[in-house]
């Protein structure tokens, strides 16, 4: 096998192993493990098509060596790795914050209000703000975006189902940071980059807010351990 056969089946095995976890960890690992098989066996009748989305996705050029191609996929695991720390950080912060304030007889709307602008605002504009200054993208949306381009030039069809998800994604469970860089061609000035980042910020806590109000009881009894015991008799 050649250098470049090597490259292609380590980047079939990184695949396997990405999409198994992601999908184990949200819906078990029968179906994690399934999921991989399957989107693993689909990019190997499409290898062509594949090796230019991924290498579009790491950054890698014709000319990079073994060592500049292994550079580039560990910062790319870095960062993932990074953003998903910062990710969960974010949520459990947002959860002690809404339940918190619940508890300590805030209203819904002062909760949402803390929710944006205290926590989602505040993390979306430095992740977007980082970027936009030294163009370093810890939420690999742009990425993503480099990917789709490449699947969208080889075929408009599955262009248009990455994008169409992308989209989907952004209205309720995407990150606004990651979402803005991912469509930052789109948005063209800093103006519209703010506005973008101002209202998806707002959604993303109207959403989870209302998530975490609504759960309030639940969220208590498994994270904070408020169960009801059974009543001890004299």
């Amino acid at each position: 096998m050649n250098r470049q056969g090597l490259w292609t089946t380590f980047k079939f095995a990184l695949m396997f192993a990405a999409v198994a976890w992601f999908v184990s960890r949200h819906f078990g690992a029968a179906i994690g493990f399934s999921a991989a098989a399957i989107i693993t066996a689909l990019s190997v009748a499409h290898r062509h098509a594949f090796d230019a989305a991924s290498d579009a996705f790491l950054g890698v050029d014709e000319a990079d060596g073994t060592r500049a191609k292994t550079e580039k996929v560990a910062v790319a695991v870095l960062k993932r790795t990074l953003y998903s720390v910062l990710d969960y950080g974010m949520a459990a912060l947002s959860i002690l914050l809404v339940v918190a304030m619940k508890e300590s007889g805030f209203s819904y709307g002062a909760a949402l209000a803390a929710m944006w602008l205290v926590i989602d605002l505040p993390s979306a504009a430095v992740l977007v703000t980082v970027y936009e200054k030294t163009g370093r993208d810890l939420t690999l949306g742009r990425s993503y975006r480099r990917m789709a381009n490449e699947i969208f030039a080889r075929s408009k069809l599955a262009g248009a189902v990455v994008f169409g998800y992308e989209t989907t994604l952004a209205s309720f469970w995407s990150g606004p940071d990651y979402t803005v860089l991912f469509f930052r061609d789109e948005l063209k000035t800093r103006t519209r980059l703010v506005i973008a980042l101002v209202i998806l910020t707002a959604l993303h806590a109207v959403l989870w807010t209302t998530v975490y109000w609504m759960g309030y009881e639940d969220i208590q009894e498994y994270f904070l351990g408020r169960t009801s015991g059974p009543a001890v008799s004299g």
